[in-house]
């Protein structure tokens, strides 16, 4: 009965699984010593069958790669979050950046319209032109004058205001002369 039901046994077993070999001479053993040999030595035949196995080696090291994946997931996402922030910074930085370039323009042109060349040398030809007007009504009210002190402050005043206009006219003349100022 030993030596009927053990090739029975063997065929069985590597009819269902003929990945793994089995040991040399199983079939001489019977059901019962085979389960107890299963039983008694279940560490050693797991080491036996993994060695013919290896889709555990597979399992784990798609689970180490699922790990890795969801890691690499993780980081993905942290810098993701990370880049939108750094664009919202650097569009904030933009439109400063923008606002700084437009203010600029504005204080330039403000600028050059008052300070520039052209600005200052008008202001000039103005006030030697209001200087020379100033004293033009001045000598059409000498007329008027009555008293020796009115007549000592009428050549006072005019004296100051045709000497501010020579020094302004002066000052044209040197620049026609020189040409545009530079800074």
């Amino acid at each position: 009965m030993n030596a009927a039901s053990a090739p029975s046994v063997q065929e069985g077993v590597n009819r269902r699984n003929t990945n793994i070999p089995l040991p040399e001479g199983i079939h001489l053993l019977s059901s019962k010593e085979i389960i107890d040999l299963i039983q008694t030595h279940r560490h050693q035949l797991e080491l036996y069958v993994t060695k013919f196995n290896p889709l555990t080696d597979y399992a784990e090291k798609i689970n180490a790669f699922r790990d890795q994946f969801k890691q690499l997931e993780d980081n993905f996402e942290e810098l993701n979050q990370q880049k939108n922030k750094v664009q919202s910074l650097l569009e904030e930085c933009r439109i400063l950046e923008s606002k700084y370039v437009a203010s600029w323009q504005d204080y330039h042109l403000e600028f050059s319209e008052k300070y520039g060349n052209i600005a200052m040398r008008k202001k000039l030809e103005q006030k030697t032109k209001k200087l020379d007007e100033e004293s033009s009504q001045l000598e059409t009210s000498m007329r008027t004058i009555e008293s020796a002190d009115d007549l000592e402050q009428f050549i006072k005043n005019y004296m100051d205001i045709r000497t501010q206009y020579h020094l302004r006219r002066e000052k044209l003349a040197t620049w026609e002369s020189q040409g545009d100022l530079r800074y």
